[in-house]
């Protein structure tokens, strides 16, 4: 009888283990889809790769650019009136 024994994600270096999708990015650096979509077309979203249908992100990709860029995606600022 032979054990098998589980990779934890803490111990693992397979890709889907340490990358968020498309959609967790959205949600973390609050903004839609959409614009992810278009950014990501114009080249200003981080290297991605894809798992089937869905865009993914290495995390460490995305903590590089949160850390080099004082803003990821250029925005308008809130104007108030």
């Amino acid at each position: 009888m032979t054990t098998q024994t589980a990779v934890t994600p803490a111990t693992s270096t397979h890709p889907l283990d340490v990358s968020i999708s498309e959609i967790g990015l959205c949600e973390r650096w609050n903004i839609s889809e959409k614009s992810a979509y278009d950014y990501r077309k114009a080249g200003r979203m981080p290297p991605h790769f894809k798992c089937g249908s869905q865009v993914r992100y290495l995390l460490s990709d995305i903590e590089i650019a949160e850390q080099t860029t004082h803003t990821i995606l250029s925005r308008k600022p809130n104007r108030q009136a």
